[in-house]
């Protein structure tokens, strides 16, 4: 769904070096919807051997572990996974949960039971009365509400500078969230209409064991479209979630990557908005179009060279490519 971030403009495509400013659109502020949900959410730390199937059917499938009073529903988000777990195609699944709960049923929990001796233990995530997730017992999450309160917190910093960031795309769906920034003053063109702009872009899963990725990124109106520039992915950097079992030091990089979250994003963010690199990707876009229109009058000379084209009809070609 896509959201409002606290009031921080968003932009519209344009033809020019000055984005066109929206009002705020009519949508709910993801603080306020990450905040509610947050209330609501718990996490459960299980061994091996403690997560349970519960019902089965084809209209509700549950988990239950000790220490529950009643059975958990799961998402269906969680649903797909289960049955990914179990290797059935959907029309199988379908079918087993209506025909034949009981053998399902049995099948998920020795696909489950392995899962868990697999990863050293569960972790459960809950939210709106649901599991949401199944996750090694050593996942570190981030949470979508820290990681878009610290986003926020870098896009107030830059418009306090008069760059006027502007957030682009600030989306979240079953715990997936894309939040996207731009600044249209800090613009370059490629050739007349074509604009670059500097950009950042941030994705995280509260629900999966995804990394959390932070990439500066460069934004070409005239295609409508953002592209990451090649130099941005070794700007950019990502925060694993799981470390793995028994490597120590890995487990020492991610907790020092999570308390390191901040300054990391206030890197990026300086990198991203840097004037000299929107002009260096213009610089780049104009060599690569100068080379794509040489090289067919090259190859028309070699064709004229070698006998195989008149000057008459290479002249026609030169008149229909340039038209």
């Amino acid at each position: 769904m896509d959201y409002r971030l606290a009031e921080i403009p968003i932009q519209s495509p344009a033809s020019s070096a000055h984005l066109a400013q929206l009002p705020v659109r009519e949508a709910e502020d993801l603080f306020q919807e990450l905040s509610r949900r947050k209330s609501f959410s718990t996490d459960f730390e299980l061994d091996a051997g403690d997560l349970r199937i519960g019902d089965t059917s084809d209209s509700r499938l549950t988990l239950r572990w000790p220490d529950t009073p009643v059975d958990v529903a799961i998402s269906t988000r969680l649903a797909e996974e289960l049955r990914l777990l179990s290797g059935k195609s959907k029309r199988e699944f379908g079918y087993l949960l209506r025909e034949s709960p009981t053998t399902i049923r049995v099948q998920l929990e020795s696909a489950v039971h392995e899962l868990g001796i697999r990863y050293g233990g569960f972790k459960i995530r809950t939210a709106d009365e649901k599991a949401q997730a199944i996750l090694p017992i050593n996942y570190k999450p981030l949470d979508n509400h820290n990681v878009a309160k610290a986003f926020h917190d870098e896009c107030r910093k830059w418009r306090s500078k008069g760059v006027d960031v502007r957030i682009d795309c600030c989306k979240e769906e079953s715990g997936d969230l894309l939040l996207t920034a731009c600044a249209p003053s800090l613009a370059a063109e490629v050739h007349e209409g074509d604009w670059l702009y500097a950009g950042i872009a941030l994705w995280n899963s509260e629900y999966t064991t995804s990394a959390l990725e932070v990439r500066p990124r460069i934004y070409r109106v005239f295609c409508a479209n953002g592209a990451i520039a090649q130099d941005a992915e070794a700007e950019g950097f990502s925060i694993e979630k799981v470390a793995q079992s028994g490597v120590w030091a890995k487990v020492s990089a991610v907790l020092g990557a999570r308390g390191q979250f901040r300054r990391k994003l206030a890197k990026a963010f300086d990198l991203a908005f840097r004037p000299e690199r929107v002009k260096h990707e213009a610089s780049v876009g104009r060599s690569a179009a100068q080379a794509i229109l040489l090289n067919p009058y090259e190859h028309l000379a070699h064709l004229v060279a070698s006998g195989l084209l008149t000057e008459e009809e290479r002249d026609v070609a030169r008149r229909l490519f340039e038209a």
